[in-house]
Formats: structure tokens, C-alpha cells, sequence
């Protein structure tokens, strides 16, 4: 980077928000993750956040291909779980029912789950 634009110091400040940048949004991604698993599991925020760390860091420490493979798997489980409201949603759909949050919540716990994570109640 020194080399576009030839000063060192504008090079080195700009590498460091970059890396600011990182530091910052995974200690925010890593606090939410806590926060929702301290819904299922009992367990304080530090235990946590530094296992999640540790986790994270024994991933990318094992290999590129090996953290591609974990997020490959990470991410079917998203798809599989919107897929699974999707397909619980589906027959309130067809039917032209309006479903909302509220109306479904108390019918299904899919439904139960996602109007707690999403609207707080």
C-alpha cells in the first residue's frame, strides 16, 4: 500500500482501521451470538464469548479449506432452518391467510422461536 501512495505513515494508519475495522465487527458478532445463546443455555457472556473466540481461532488456525468447510456447513444450517419456516409457513399461505408473527406464534413453535429472536416478545 506504501507503494500507492508513497507515505508510509497514511499506509500504516490506513492498515490499522482495517484491522481496527475486524477487531471491532467480530467482538460485536461475537456478543450477539452470546446474547442469543444465553436464551437456550445458562452460561455468563465471558465463558461464552472467549470459547467462541478460542473456537474461532483453532478454525482458522487448521487451514483455509478446512474454515471454508465450516462455513459451507454453517450456512446449510441457515438455509435448512429458513427452509423449515418456509415449509411451515406454506400452508397459511395458500390459503390466503395473512401470517404474521403475532397470529402464527402461538400456533407453532418454529413460529414461536423466530417472533421471539426477531420482534422481542
Amino acid at each position: 500500500m506504501e507503494q500507492a501512495f508513497n507515505i508510509k505513515g497514511l499506509s500504516i494508519t490506513i492498515a490499522l482501521a482495517v484491522v481496527l475495522t475486524g477487531i471491532v465487527s467480530s467482538a460485536t458478532l461475537v456478543n450477539g451470538f452470546a446474547g442469543y445463546f444465553r436464551e437456550f443455555v445458562s452460561a455468563p457472556d465471558v465463558v461464552v464469548i472467549t470459547l467462541v473466540c478460542i473456537t474461532l481461532g483453532i478454525v482458522a488456525i487448521w487451514g483455509i479449506a478446512e474454515s471454508v468447510n465450516v462455513a459451507v456447513a454453517i450456512t446449510l444450517t441457515e438455509l435448512l432452518g429458513l427452509i423449515a419456516v418456509v415449509i411451515v409457513a406454506l400452508p397459511a399461505a395458500t390459503n390466503n391467510e395473512i401470517v404474521t408473527a403475532e397470529s402464527q406464534a402461538l400456533q407453532h413453535p418454529v413460529f414461536l422461536f423466530w417472533d421471539f429472536v426477531w420482534c422481542g416478545n
